[in-house]
């Protein structure tokens, strides 16, 4: 007996990436360290020292996510899933 066709549902995160990478195909970006935002706000009084924070943040994941996938495939090892422990400073 077959098992019955696995359908990939996509999630919200996943689509916007893909929505962005298909804008750059046909979009000029003057320097490619501009081609990715960090983070969005509505207006320049929504800038300060916490949505600075979160920027890096985000930007650090996404390069850490980055060369994470690049050292996988330039390896040619298989993801392992590990559990992080998070250490909560008090």
């Amino acid at each position: 007996m077959s098992q019955p066709r696995r359908v990939n549902y996509l999630n919200n995160k996943d689509i916007l990436k893909e929505i962005h990478k298909s804008k750059l195909t046909y979009c000029y970006v003057q320097d490619e360290m501009f081609a990715n935002q960090d983070i969005i706000v509505n207006s320049l009084e929504e800038i300060d020292a916490d949505t600075i924070a979160t920027a890096k943040k985000n930007k650090a994941s996404k390069l850490a996510t980055e060369r994470y996938q690049a050292a996988i495939a330039a390896g040619g090892w298989e993801k392992k899933i590990r559990s992080l422990s998070k250490k909560i400073l008090l």
